[in-house]
């Protein structure tokens, strides 16, 4: 059972995350237990719908017309965005995000999930007729942006290891 709610000052977010899990009703079961199962099988339809939705804007993305690609660039922008408050709230209740080591699994759920947002903005920029210099552009700013983010993992990671 989440402590979240048995905090003294709640900030906006603690009291939309209290509303929205109902800690204090029975929407979600009405013991620990339940609750907990309720709980992951809502992270498990997380995980699987947020798969689903990026790769069917990949895919959709390079079927449609310039308006159709654009109103999709901002549905997979109100549909990203949101997943970076799970990340606040959880470094906000003390939880360690920070990557421990790159585990196959980590790596395949990296890739599963990266990749379509990749290949969304290929064809966007296929579909939308979006300037060619501007897409290289973007695209080489965006992987001098994962690969310093991958390389300052790494370092903490290694960092860390040897007690610094």
């Amino acid at each position: 059972m989440s402590t979240s709610h048995l905090s003294d000052r709640r900030s906006a977010l603690d009291r939309g995350v209290a509303y929205v899990l109902d800690f204090d009703g029975d929407m979600y079961g009405r013991d620990g237990r339940e609750r907990i199962r309720w709980y992951e099988g809502i992270a498990l339809t997380s995980t699987v719908q947020t798969l689903a939705v990026l790769w069917v804007m990949a895919i959709a993305v390079w079927m449609v017309g310039a308006e159709a690609a654009r109103a999709l660039a901002v549905v997979g922008v109100a549909f990203v965005v949101p997943m970076s408050i799970q990340v606040l709230y959880a470094e906000l209740r003390g939880i360690d995000t920070r990557v421990v080591r790159f585990s196959g699994k980590r790596i395949t759920w990296m890739v599963a999930s990266g990749a379509p947002i990749a290949i969304f903005v290929a064809g966007f920029q296929h579909t939308a007729s979006i300037d060619s210099t501007f897409a290289w552009a973007a695209a080489a700013g965006a992987a001098v942006a994962v690969a310093s983010a991958v390389v300052g993992m790494i370092v903490r990671l290694r960092g860390e290891a040897s007690g610094r």
